[in-house]
């Protein structure tokens, strides 16, 4: 998304903050998690009786209710959730701008691309310290491109797979 952008790699560079501290990286992190989500889902053990309730968005009435048993498998679907309209308006439109003034970090986005509580991935950090101090080096010393147009075919396997060949070009900055 960066490479098709040179108008987000302008704000990256015209950004004063630190990369660790950037809003518009992390905004970018937090955006392409959303679209890309790294995991597709967790499959789990219920350990006590719940009640699913499917409920109307507008309304909030209640559609369906089922009591799912202890000893039944499930999976949390993060990447159907990081495209609920619900939660994220234009789901299939990349858009930094939904995520510039929300409080949520990494961690605390509603469809948990790192998992939550005592299932969080302790590398979330490390992947957004990584990815933010990569991200302002190339972007800071190289004008990125590509020739690659609209959104890349993914398969969703437990870590989610780009299946298309994306070539990206690096022009080193006068």
């Amino acid at each position: 998304k960066l490479a098709q952008s040179k108008e987000l790699q302008e704000q990256i560079r015209n950004d004063p903050s630190e990369p660790l501290q950037s809003p518009i990286i992390r905004a970018l992190l937090c955006e392409s998690l959303r679209v890309l989500c790294p995991v597709g889902g967790i499959g789990r053990t219920v350990a006590q009786p719940s009640l699913l309730t499917l409920s109307n968005p507008d309304n909030d009435s209640v559609i369906s209710q089922t009591l799912i048993s202890p000893g039944a498998q499930v999976a949390s679907m993060m990447q159907f959730a990081a495209q609920d309209p619900s939660i994220y308006p234009q789901p299939d439109k990349f858009d930094i701008n939904r995520h510039l003034n929300q409080t949520s970090f990494l961690p605390n986005l509603p469809h948990m691309p790192f998992g939550h509580g005592t299932h969080l991935c302790p590398g979330w950090y490390l992947y957004y310290a990584i990815s933010a101090l990569v991200i302002a080096h190339l972007v800071r010393n190289f004008e990125l491109s590509t020739s690659f147009q609209g959104e890349p075919r993914t398969k969703i396997r437990f870590v989610t797979q780009i299946t298309d060949t994306i070539s990206i070009h690096l022009k080193k900055k006068q």
